[in-house]
């Protein structure tokens, strides 16, 4: 029979420090040095931790959220048809008030003719039905382009045709790929 092997934790250096930040925001950081021996030669272990405060977090969480609303609120308040995809793949689309009023829309309703080809028609100025690939928004996209002054047909889901002349900007991440479509 073998004797089991005994495990050993050895506490050989804790150190806390409080550290001002500019403006005048404190963060707590921890430095522990953790042995760990049940094998000659174990290595020791460190960690740091850095945490910040609830209440930071907190701030920024409400005031992110205070910037989503303000955007949704004047988004609605626009008095233009605006429409954003969602995804770099115009997968999902929706639009304001303006924009819902102009395509029969509900609030919140996806919109794109990528996904959801009915109940909505666009044509060419010239009559030509137009696929999804060839709209604004997917051009944009595919091009990595801003596609301005476009002029397109809609047949709503009433029946009702109307024109438009619009156009779709990518928006983008710091590296040029886009994010999502406007």
């Amino acid at each position: 029979m073998t004797k089991p092997q005994q495990k050993h934790t050895d506490i050989s250096a804790s150190a806390n420090s409080r550290s001002e930040l500019p403006k005048g925001k404190l963060t707590t950081t921890g430095n522990d040095e953790t042995s760990q021996r049940n094998d000659p030669g174990r290595i020791p272990i460190k960690t740091l931790a850095v945490t910040e405060s609830e209440t930071e977090a907190s701030q920024a969480r409400e005031a992110l959220r205070q910037k989503a609303e303000e955007l949704e609120t004047l988004m609605d308040a626009i008095p233009a048809a605006v429409w954003i995809s969602r995804d770099p793949e115009c997968l999902s689309i929706t639009g304001n008030r303006k924009a819902n009023a102009f395509y029969e829309a509900e609030a919140g309703e996806n919109v794109s003719a990528s996904t959801n080809p009915e109940p909505r028609k666009f044509y060419a100025p010239d009559g030509r039905e137009l696929s999804a690939d060839e709209l604004p928004m997917q051009r944009a996209v595919s091009n990595n382009r801003d596609v301005n002054d476009f002029e397109l047909h809609v047949k709503a889901p009433s029946g009702r045709r109307r024109a438009m002349l619009g156009s779709a900007i990518p928006l983008r991440q710091a590296n040029g790929q886009v994010r999502r479509v406007s």
